[in-house]
């Protein structure tokens, strides 16, 4: 009996996760993933901040995403555009030489993530005369890909490809995305999205976010400011992006013990080196990135590639490591 009770409550236990881990993600919904409505929104304000000239500082848990087609829809363009993860973030119009800048790189971008968000861009009329592009491994990795590609920047890559790459319009992906994304609201249900944002349902790590941010119940107050480096998190007009102060000013044990925690394995013997861990590069993605390129020399555009260094202690740990053969061999193509 004690061992049929003990299974009945592991049971119940089981059950009732599977029914509010769901149901917190998607009401709680802390990173804005299943949002509809740009109106009135973090990412609809932000924006028009940004658009009166001033930067948005406060900014936490948003759709990056969002914030950045809503600025391509309310800009007249740039001559520069940077594209990348969030390791371009930071190339802002003061540090590339620039008056005319629009940082258009996304946290987490795969290869797709930055031809979709230029394709919007280009969809939109807008021309570049110079292209900045921070280039990461994870370009090259055929098992990468970010979890909101569909749904939010296959318009633009369908548009990119076809138009100015040459390919035939059998992308695979749909042109349709969802109407957020077009600045207007959606009546899109959770069976509309993608499998890998259905998945996120069911993700232990954003319940356990969704559920610190219930029960800190702070969030920073958004507010426009003209200070180039700002106290808390912040996006300047030109989309490039200021970290917290206390973040940027990390003393060097701190720089250290998150480079360490980076590299702990985990049961499967695995790391968290983001878009590296048993990376495989095939010819697809390779093909793909030199025909992007390729597009915009042909176009007359001035394409300048940054390559950001790993951490020392993350690199070390790479070097030893068969599985990150290819990731330090993608920098070396």
């Amino acid at each position: 009996m004690r061992k049929a009770l003990k299974i009945s409550i592991v049971a119940l236990v089981a059950v009732l996760l599977f029914s509010i881990v769901p149901v917190v993600n998607y009401t709680v919904d802390v990173s804005g993933i299943y949002r509809t409505d740009a109106s009135g929104s973090l990412e609809g304000r932000t924006v028009e901040i940004l658009l009166s000239g001033h930067s948005a500082e406060g900014l936490e848990n948003y759709d990056e995403r969002l914030v950045k087609r809503l600025l391509i829809y309310g800009t007249e363009g740039a001559d520069t555009i940077v594209l990348g993860s969030s390791r371009a973030a930071l190339i802002s119009s003061e540090a590339a030489g620039e008056q005319s800048l629009l940082n258009l790189s996304i946290t987490g971008a795969a290869l797709r993530d930055i031809i979709g968000i230029y394709g919007v861009y280009t969809d939109c009329g807008r021309t570049a005369k110079r292209v900045i592009i921070s280039l990461d491994p994870w370009f090259l990795n055929s098992k990468y890909s970010s979890l909101r590609f569909e749904n939010v920047l296959t318009d633009g890559y369908n548009h990119y490809v076809t138009g100015y790459m040459g390919y035939d319009g059998k992308t695979g992906y749909r042109d349709t995305v969802n109407g957020i994304y077009l600045g207007s609201a959606t009546d899109m249900t959770i069976f509309d999205y993608p499998i890998d944002m259905r998945k996120e349902l069911f993700s232990i790590p954003y319940f356990q976010s969704c559920i610190l941010s219930l029960i800190s119940g702070e969030k920073p107050e958004l507010t426009a400011t003209d200070e180039h480096w700002t106290v808390l998190g912040s996006q300047r007009p030109d989309g490039s992006y200021c970290y917290p102060e206390a973040y940027r000013n990390h003393s060097e044990a701190a720089v250290t013990e998150l480079a360490a925690s980076a590299i702990i394995e985990n049961s499967e013997g695995t790391a968290r080196v983001i878009g590296s861990e048993n990376m495989s590069v095939d010819d697809t993605n390779r093909i793909l990135f030199e025909d992007f390129i390729r597009s915009l020399c042909e176009q007359g555009i001035d394409v300048d590639l940054v390559m950001t260094p790993f951490n020392p202690i993350i690199y070390d740990y790479m070097e030893e490591h068969d599985r990150y053969s290819a990731a330090l061999q993608a920098a070396d193509w």
